[in-house]
């Protein structure tokens, strides 16, 4: 009941949008499940395996969320400071830049220095996922324990990171589970 109390009082505080563990919007979680929305996107989480929740503060909304015993950071931040005006930069869209990083055979000179700065290597395994209204990237890479998934929608204002010990596992739950509201 005092997690139930901590993260209801944690995210009116953190969350433009709301998460109610004991009403969850129909159809948006099971019964074992909790809702955590980041403005935005909504993910339910099972009661069982969330240990904590902690608010990170600041200008862009950012929460650490510590589930099964792995921590994950979820952020959402203006394009400009998440992929620090690349798309700009280059005169693209936020879909064609993810569209290059995602391709490795993509060869303008200036994306390999980028996927560098992203830690990409040959051995990396660097996806596109899409549902919906819901594009995806994620950045699965074999040298680093934390790895990144970046969400982003027609609105290429903000873009949303969730890093962390992100694996295929929880790549494909996360993004089977993830809902645009």
């Amino acid at each position: 009941m005092k997690l139930k109390i901590q993260f209801i009082i944690l995210f009116l505080f953190f969350v433009v949008g709301s998460a109610c563990a004991d009403n969850p919007p129909p159809n948006s979680c099971k019964n074992n499940e909790l809702l955590l929305s980041v403005v935005d996107y909504s993910y339910c989480v099972k009661k069982n395996v969330l240990h904590s929740i902690n608010n990170i503060g600041g200008n862009n909304s950012s929460v650490n969320i510590k589930i099964s015993g792995y921590e994950y950071s979820f952020s959402r931040m203006p394009v400009s400071l998440a992929l620090l005006d690349i798309p700009k930069k280059y005169n693209i869209s936020v879909r064609k830049f993810f569209d290059h990083l995602v391709d490795i055979n993509y060869s303008e000179r200036e994306f390999s220095s980028i996927r560098n700065a992203f830690e990409i290597s040959k051995k990396s395994l660097v996806a596109k996922y899409e549902k919906n209204d819901i594009s995806a990237v994620y950045i699965l890479n074999s040298l680093s324990p934390l790895n990144s998934i970046y969400l982003y929608s027609k609105d290429e204002e903000y873009i949303y990171i969730v890093k962390g010990t992100v694996d295929k596992a929880f790549v494909s739950e996360f993004l089977s589970n993830i809902k645009l509201q």
